[in-house]
């Protein structure tokens, strides 16, 4: 599984915004509370479900202080007496397999609603659709080759042409979920013919399926270096059959020599999204 026996995971993407990066540990350090990542630093924020060595922590100090959220009209009677606590771990189990069951009946309207240029609607279907992605995890295998090819469409459209940056958080955070929940041979499989010559996509869907592999690989690459204790063996994981092949594939593209820009930043992110962190784990005629 993504989580390589339960060493390793990834921040929780309040208001559809990735909370990794340059962090000391991906699993017990996020974005925090009603902040939404927007007031502090990614340095400032807090550790979180991090315990005492006696377990005897004070809830007020592990979770933070309750959150005192807005009254509403129409919100439930039943969960009005729900404490809301700032840090934000992994979804429990139940809340997982509950969204897994029913995210398939709305998940693929979220993909339509991906394509249209209204920001707003663009920015609210991508929040779902990242919401939905952080509780059913890999079981987003099941609607893998359809969401892509929303994905490819935002990235290639008139939605990313707006430039929203909201809308551009929030579907990169979609992006780096799917690289760090499913296998990235699977990811590989759909999105490498982008690097043939022949394929059947114009440049634009080439470019965009290019920009969803490199966050795909920088979501994985933050799942290693998320793992506790480290594991030196562990190399680049799931990852080791995969980058010898891009690489390569990578090497014969005629990406390489488009004349426009955006081909040429889209090859420059894909190779720096592993080339660092696990740089010390290529051979010297990969590297060349």
């Amino acid at each position: 599984t993504w989580t390589y026996g339960g060493r390793a995971s990834v921040p929780f993407p309040l208001q559809g915004i990735w909370a990794g990066g340059k962090l000391d540990h991906a699993r017990r350090r996020g974005a925090r509370g009603p902040d939404f990542l927007g007031h502090k630093a990614l340095t400032e924020h807090h550790h979180r479900e991090l315990l005492d060595d006696a377990g005897e922590e004070e809830e007020e100090e592990r979770l933070g202080t309750p959150l005192e959220l807005p009254r509403r009209d129409y919100c439930w009677p039943d969960c009005r007496g729900l404490e809301v606590f700032p840090r934000l771990p992994r979804p429990r189990l139940g809340a997982r397999s509950w969204v897994r069951t029913h995210s398939r009946r709305y998940i693929k309207a979220t993909f339509n609603d991906v394509v249209d240029f209204r920001d707003c609607t663009a920015l609210n279907a991508g929040r779902l659709l990242c919401m939905s992605v952080a509780y059913t995890e890999e079981g987003v295998t099941e609607w893998l080759q359809p969401m892509l090819a929303a994905l490819t469409k935002f990235y290639s459209g008139r939605a990313w042409a707006a430039g929203d940056t909201r809308a551009m958080q929030t579907y990169g955070a979609v992006c780096k979920q799917l690289g760090a929940f499913l296998e990235p041979s699977a990811m590989w499989a759909q999105l490498r013919a982008a690097l043939d010559a022949e394929c059947a996509m114009d440049l634009d869907q080439r470019i965009a399926s290019m920009r969803i592999l490199a966050m795909s690989l920088e979501g994985h690459v933050e799942v290693l270096q998320s793992i506790q204790p480290p594991d030196p063996e562990l190399k680049m994981g799931q990852l080791e059959p995969v980058i010898p092949e891009l690489i390569e594939a990578m090497h014969n593209s005629d990406l390489l020599l488009s004349p426009t820009p955006e081909s040429r930043e889209v090859m420059w992110s894909v190779l720096f999204s592993f080339l660092e962190p696990l740089g010390a784990f290529l051979t010297e005629m990969q590297v060349s």
